[in-house]
């Protein structure tokens, strides 16, 4: 059995994701920014309101965060090859973190790039609905905007 911890996040927690990302966040993230991962990161930290770590064992599997953006917050998530080996514990977790993330916010928006399919299979498991892809990168690279709100 393992040892799953949510706690906040911290700088080491950053740096350990950094350096140990998946491939395909690594890809989505390098489309949408021009500066190194670990500094990414702490930009996305800095902007969030929460910002948590799932670890396993010890080790990070993934970090939450929650933006504030206009009238709606933007969720972000980015693992480690880790979460792959625990399929069961990242929806779980995520299921709890979107609960988190809607009872601050009514409304959330974000985009993911279409090549990322197991985020994309993911989040529609989390229940986001899907809009068209469209050009988001830097290089024009598709993304699909998804959004979710809050049951009144």
């Amino acid at each position: 059995m393992n040892n799953i911890q949510m706690v906040t996040a911290t700088p080491e927690h950053l740096t350990e994701l950094a350096n140990n990302m998946r491939a395909t966040d690594l890809q989505e993230i390098g489309c949408l920014s021009s500066r190194e991962p670990r500094l990414t990161l702490q930009m996305s930290a800095d902007m969030s309101s929460r910002v948590e770590t799932c670890l396993i064992d010890g080790a990070v599997a993934a970090v939450w965060g929650i933006a504030p953006w206009e009238s709606y917050g933007v969720p972000w998530m980015l693992g480690t090859p880790l979460i792959n080996d625990h399929p069961k514990t990242l929806i779980e977790e995520s299921k709890h973190q979107l609960q988190l993330m809607l009872s601050e916010y009514d409304h959330l928006r974000q985009w993911v790039d279409v090549r990322n399919e197991a985020s994309v299979r993911w989040l529609k498991r989390l229940g986001f609905t899907f809009h068209d892809a469209i050009p988001y990168g830097t290089s024009g690279e598709l993304f699909y905007p998804f959004e979710i709100y809050r049951d009144v």
